[in-house]
């Protein structure tokens, strides 16, 4: 099981570029030349008239602060003077105001702080479906790709048994329980043993997967060890200190919220406080150190097919837009990488069946000619005894 993020086909736009666009766009598809008021014309043409990324390379960021507020100002104006037919250029231009800016009693427009913005907001307003995610300084607006195989045992090849498509905010540990539910009712049986990385651990996997009697293997998880390692000694929770090489004192409590926490006692009277969850990592990096590494090539394979899922693919940069047409061109790949694998798998068999037959073949008419050689040594020895009893003969 593995993922891989997906770029829909877009260009990148500032926050001014995108309010641009999605303005430029209604005005000129989507108001059907509808009339607004003669104070809300010259503003119109200006943006009509102009290139959103031109005018970011031309001003300061100082001025294009103010144009945003402006910009939000002209779109607040012509949604409330608007009255025709409502469109996807309309709908799109209503969700960027929302997502974008903040009326409050009084109607004064004003754009919503940075940290206030979600990344689910809209992107660009040719994909409409795309998200934004910063996956450890990999930037995506696009999708995600979940993928799920079964290692094939005897020589028999990897198959795809399950590829999901969502938007990029969609967490990997939400693909999880779905992705090994599509692959049971393929196999027509249930899975045993699950082999992926740390992106899909979580406490509701864990337990998905406790409930369900399946070994979940974890390659890898995320973030650095700390200086503390714990460990269970004879079911006795044991605490290492990294730093100072050795073993160290705490104290269990319950929390305010009633759950299990931790007080290590460190040097000159300080203390570190942990919570259970940041032990069952600890124990949880422990158990994949002490993975056989055979356990741990498995999931290798896993990669070889995102590579070949993308492999047309500019890196991560698709040549499509929408949620739909990525979902069926990953359907569609993934089709193709088990038919060429399956085709693959039975022309070795085939061949190596052909081989067989021919050693068959070969040892048969080795067995006959042999036979027929000493059946006629037999009747030569026949033949002289006849004519001559007294003959001996050596062989």
């Amino acid at each position: 099981m593995d993922s891989k993020l997906l770029n829909s086909n877009i260009k990148w736009l500032s926050l001014y570029s995108l309010i641009h666009e999605t303005l430029s766009l209604f005005l000129t598809k989507g108001c059907n030349n509808f009339n607004f008021s003669d104070d809300l014309k010259p503003h119109i043409s200006d943006v009509v008239s102009t290139d959103g990324d031109k005018v970011v390379y031309r001003n300061s960021t100082d001025s294009i602060k103010q144009k945003i507020v402006d910009l939000g100002i002209l779109i607040s104006n012509i949604i409330n003077e608007y009255t025709g037919p409502a469109n996807s250029y309309y709908d799109n231009l209503l969700r960027l105001f929302k997502e974008q800016f903040f009326k409050d009693d009084q109607g004064v427009t004003t754009p919503i702080k940075g940290e206030d913005l979600s990344a689910k907001n809209m992107q660009t307003p040719f994909d409409t479906d795309c998200d934004y995610r910063n996956k450890a300084g990999d930037k995506c607006k696009g999708y995600s790709a979940n993928l799920t195989e079964v290692v094939g045992d005897n020589g028999l090849p990897n198959i795809i048994t399950s590829i999901q498509v969502e938007k990029v905010s969609h967490s990997d540990t939400a693909h999880f329980k779905g992705s090994i539910e599509r692959t049971q009712e393929v196999l027509g049986y249930n899975v045993i043993n699950i082999h992926a990385d740390g992106a899909y651990n979580s406490e509701e996997n864990q337990e998905y997967c406790a409930e369900n009697n399946q070994h979940l293997y974890l390659h890898a998880i995320q973030g650095k060890e700390g200086r503390f390692r714990f460990s269970l000694e004879a079911q006795v929770l044991k605490v290492f200190d990294n730093k100072h090489q050795r073993y160290v004192d705490y104290t269990k409590y319950k929390g305010k919220d009633e759950l299990d926490r931790y007080k290590i006692y460190l040097e000159e009277g300080k203390f570190r406080y942990f919570k259970l969850t940041e032990v069952e990592k600890s124990l949880l990096r422990q158990r994949i150190k002490e993975t056989p590494i055979e356990k741990l090539q498995i999931r290798n394979n896993v990669e070889a097919s995102i590579f070949q899922l993308g492999f047309h693919c500019n890196g991560k940069n698709t040549v499509y837009r929408g949620l739909i047409k990525h979902q069926m061109w990953a359907v569609a790949r993934s089709l193709w990488v088990n038919f060429v694998r399956i085709v693959k798998y039975y022309s070795e068999l085939n061949i190596s069946m052909v081989i067989n037959m021919l050693k068959c073949k070969l040892c048969d008419l080795f067995i006959a000619k042999m036979t027929l050689l000493e059946s006629v040594i037999v009747t030569k020895i026949q033949f002289c005894r006849l004519k001559s009893p007294k003959i001996r003969i050596i062989l």
